[in-house]
């Protein structure tokens, strides 16, 4: 009889939720995005607006710290809040 092993996934949905909270107080025409899919935060410029994907990074550069979901196709600024700088 095989046994089987249940392995329980660790949820990263809203690990960053922090970071994006600090990048809307931080920058001035941003908001918060209604479809996760296409970014993390919307933000004006010169009256186009555009989606960021925001990630946090709890190491410190010298340990160099490895970031998470990044998916480089969808082609959008990525911010990286390094949290214990």
């Amino acid at each position: 009889m095989e046994e089987t092993i249940e392995v329980k996934r660790q949820i990263i949905r809203h690990e960053g939720d922090d970071a994006e909270k600090r990048f809307l107080k931080m920058v001035s025409g941003s908001r918060e995005t209604n479809n996760g899919k296409n970014g993390d935060a919307i933000v004006e410029v010169d009256d186009k607006y555009y989606y960021i994907e925001i990630k946090e990074c709890s190491s410190t550069t010298m340990n160099k710290g490895t970031i998470n979901q990044i998916r480089p196709i969808k082609y959008i600024p990525l911010v990286i809040w390094f949290s214990k700088q």
